[in-house]
């Protein structure tokens, strides 16, 4: 939709610049200024939604990667003594 604006406001100002009034170049800071907006928007928006699926997520403790080897180890030396 933003682009779409920026283009007929550009079309506009072409054909103001056969009279003398052409704004084109105002245009850009205008819309870079809008588009950042919107990134920042949907970025906070993304953000928020992230947090709250995380804040709602259950969370299990899982074993760490030392126990796991430990648990392994032992299970091999019980396997060769017998």
């Amino acid at each position: 939709a933003l682009a779409s604006v920026m283009e007929h406001c550009t079309y506009c100002g072409m054909s103001l610049a056969r009279v003398g009034l052409d704004f084109r170049a105002l245009l850009s800071p205008l819309f870079a200024d809008a588009a950042a907006n919107i990134f920042e928007r949907a970025m906070d928006g993304a953000a928020a939604d992230f947090e709250r699926v995380v804040d709602q997520h259950r969370w299990t403790a899982m074993p760490s990667a030392a126990s796991h080897a430990a648990t392994a180890a032992a299970a091999a030396a019980a396997a060769a003594a017998a």
